[in-house]
């Protein structure tokens, strides 16, 4: 994959090429950390010219949405044809990220788009972080009119937050987000060992698919389940973002059952 960047009066541009694999998914990672710590307006991957894209990858931009400063740009993806087009259909990209066929294309549906409700909650890793967190979700999906998800939704953010507290040992940022028919939950520590490195190597993950979240005993398999997606980023600063996704509404009755699985 080669990659470069530049920047618009609107938003920055990641222009890729070539074919996209899986190991290619720290460096693009990286890029995408950096353009979202300078908080642009967007965040616009051209692809016309990538002509390979390993599914795997589509992971990386959707937790870029949540590994970024708050609230975070829109990441959209322009251009792709061919294989990496039915990559992106095969995967579900769209319900996640926005896909345009040009920027000119996806700058000029930005002030079109609606507002994504947001709130976030800032816990200290201690024992009753989990219960504040279901407390904190269910307030909010209530005055959101969303409460019929708060079963699930409160058995995730209890997963996600336990999981920071046990290995992390970090304050931990839960974010909620909700727009087209979609659900955000994601939790983000400040690091520690175990965060970075499941496998303990120190190497750490730049992203991981749903399949394949770090299990830590059941309760991120509970997450998986549960989740429409899920997965886990690197933050642009250290430390790790577990996000997941649910739908509501119509986008609901299209959830696939194999994500289900």
């Amino acid at each position: 994959m080669q990659l470069t960047r530049t920047d618009s009066g609107v938003g920055a541009v990641l222009r890729m090429s070539g074919s996209v694999h899986s190991f290619d998914a720290p460096r693009l990672s990286e890029a995408l950390a950096k353009a979202l710590t300078e908080n642009p307006p967007c965040v616009v991957c051209e692809m016309s010219e990538v002509t390979w894209l390993d599914p795997v990858c589509v992971a990386v931009w959707v937790g870029a949405q949540w590994s970024g400063p708050w609230p975070g740009p829109v990441v959209w993806l322009v251009g792709a044809h061919d294989q990496p087009a039915e990559a992106l259909r095969a995967t579900g990209a769209a319900l996640f990220v926005g896909l345009a066929d040009s920027a000119e294309a996806a700058f000029a549906q930005m002030p079109t788009e609606p507002p994504m409700r947001r709130e976030r909650l800032i816990l200290a890793p201690v024992p009753i972080a989990p219960r504040r967190a279901r407390r904190f979700i269910t307030e909010v999906l209530d005055s959101w009119a969303l409460s019929d998800l708060a079963g699930d939704a409160t058995l995730i953010v209890s997963e996600l937050v336990t999981n920071g507290v046990e290995h992390a040992g970090s304050d931990l940022e839960l974010r909620l987000g909700y727009g087209h028919e979609l659900l955000h939950i994601a939790v983000r520590d400040r690091g520690s060992v175990s965060t970075r490195s499941p496998s303990g190597d120190g190497a750490g993950h730049a992203v991981e698919s749903n399949a394949g979240i770090p299990e830590r005993g059941r309760g991120l398999e509970i997450v998986r389940k549960l989740a429409l997606a899920s997965g886990r980023s690197r933050g642009p600063t250290g430390g790790s973002v577990y996000w997941a996704t649910l739908a509501t509404g119509e986008r609901a009755t299209q959830q696939s059952p194999a994500r289900r699985r």
